[in-house]
């Protein structure tokens, strides 16, 4: 076995972690290029907006002249940075929702992107006051390889990554987050951003993009996968945000580990075929990500407080997002999860496929485990009430499609409650040309599930986006917020409330 100098010098001297570095992690080719090159760029793909500040008039019909969805419709970037105050609102927003919703995004300033997860981070803020939609912001995520200020060289550090995918607040910081890199910190009134966040120089590898906040106890608790050794690195940061553990878990190979989970003694790790092929990054892929069956599919249960690993094989299957876990009385373990039976089999472009929501009983002390779905509906993005996260739950929530092609042009979406006491699905489906993204749970009651669910979803028609807001207790439309141009369709977000 190569040792990790070794892996370096042999990437090195091909060069291919290089590119493929500077594409995952930059999600651009010209990291460097200033505002009116990316929007000179974006009208000559074809892709700006033609009237980017006022609805209907606009084509609708965005697509990349070399068939590339992700650069396509409604996935295809936004040129400009805006900033719109007291926006339109259908209905009634609830005086109590008050707070600012950011969402995290894929957004190639330079409108050329190899894949969905390469481009830029974008956030989008709105604002809601008093009943009111106060502001709605857009701004990239001023990161090293945004700025040109990337370390360079043919590694990656995990200092140079787009923190795309996601956010967290915690102790007191709004955390960025991208599938591999350290985070960055922003501010969450003008959506500027503060920097790199390496918990006061604590943090020396990379942190993915799901981290569980426990509110029982405020712990941060996180992990972070890498292409070389170490692989798989797991943390926690006590309630005041100080890196209080970190243990190395030892894995065979390097795979994209995009989530995990946590109970309110265990921790849940996912090791999936989806596996790095360094062979593929040192002839230059830009994505060098494929699926592996010999691999094979296992899960990691470990306690939180660290120590050994106990590893219990499942059905080859891949999973982006775990909705939640929790401990049995028996001492079993109850993992939720979204569960794709097999993908990317045909490139990493392909992402259709089954997914499921999905339950796993695992028997830590035997090794036994019982899987099964949880509903019949096509979905993604599951969602709960984050205040029961690692502790037993009810209610889950999810954007559903109807038919396995989630990500089409001409796809059908519809929302979906489950009551997993009941195995109750409720359905809300979404008018024809009428497309969401995550729809996110904002508590608004005491019980678990009483809130509100808050979408961004596009209007193919109008070529614009509203937030729409929805009871979460019966997805019945409360409000919409109605935009006057698209928020492209991301990744994962978080409402912030004021303090009370």
């Amino acid at each position: 076995m190569r040792t990790r100098r070794e892996l370096l010098q042999h990437l090195a001297g091909a060069g291919g972690l290089a590119l493929f570095g500077g594409r995952l992690l930059a999600g651009c080719d010209d990291a460097s290029g200033g505002g009116d090159d990316a929007g000179r760029a974006l009208d000559a793909a074809g892709l700006l907006d033609a009237t980017p500040d006022a609805g209907g008039t606009a084509d609708a019909a965005l697509v990349d002249a070399d068939g590339r969805w992700w650069l396509s419709g409604n996935f295809a970037p936004v040129a400009d940075e805006v900033e719109l105050l007291d926006l339109e609102v259908e209905g009634a927003l609830p005086p109590a929702l008050t707070g600012t919703y950011l969402r995290n995004g894929s957004n190639p300033r330079d409108a050329d992107s190899a894949h969905w997860f390469l481009g830029d981070g974008m956030l989008h803020g709105l604002r809601l006051e008093g009943g009111r939609a106060r502001w709605y912001r857009n701004r990239y995520i001023r990161t090293s390889l945004f700025e040109g200020t990337a370390a360079g060289g043919p590694v990656p550090t995990i200092r140079d990554n787009a923190s795309n995918v996601s956010l967290v607040q915690h102790a007191g910081h709004v955390l960025t987050l991208g599938e591999v890199g350290l985070p960055y910190a922003v501010r969450p009134t003008d959506l500027s951003t503060v920097g790199v966040h390496d918990f006061g120089g604590a943090l020396s590898t990379a942190m993915t993009a799901h981290p569980k906040v426990d509110l029982v106890t405020g712990e941060l608790v996180f992990f972070g996968y890498w292409f070389l050794p170490p692989y798989l690195t797991y943390h926690v940061a006590d309630a005041t945000g100080a890196l209080a553990y970190s243990q190395v878990v030892e894995l065979p190979a390097s795979v994209m580990m995009h989530d995990f989970a946590i109970t309110a003694t265990q921790v849940i790790f996912l090791d999936l075929p989806i596996v790095f092929d360094l062979g593929r990054a040192t002839q230059g892929a830009t994505f060098p990500f494929r699926w592996d069956e010999a691999h094979g599919a296992r899960l990691g249960v470990m306690p939180r407080a660290g120590g050994a690993v106990r590893w219990v094989d499942i059905d080859l299957c891949y999973v982006f997002h775990v909705l939640n876990a929790y401990d049995q009385a028996d001492g079993t373990v109850v993992l939720d999860v979204v569960r794709h039976p097999q993908l990317w089999v045909d490139g990493p472009e392909d992402f259709v496929s089954s997914p499921r929501l999905w339950r796993y009983t695992v028997n830590p002390a035997t090794g036994a485990v019982r899987e099964g779905p949880l509903g019949e509906d096509p979905l993604e993005f599951p969602v709960g009430d984050r205040r029961f996260t690692g502790r037993p739950h009810r209610v889950g929530y999810a954007i559903g499609s109807v038919g396995d092609d989630f990500l089409g042009a001409d796809a059908r979406h519809r929302l979906l409650r489950y009551d997993l006491a009941t195995g109750e699905a409720t359905r809300r489906d979404l008018p024809a040309g009428v497309q969401s993204s995550e729809a996110l749970f904002v508590p608004g009651g005491e019980g678990e599930g009483e809130g509100w669910l808050l979408a961004w979803q596009y209007d193919r028609a109008r070529n614009a986006s509203d937030l729409a807001v929805y009871d979460a207790t019966d997805l019945q439309a409360v409000a919409r917020v109605k935009l006057p141009r698209r928020v492209p369709f991301g990744f994962h977000g978080a409402f912030l409330p004021d303090p009370s």
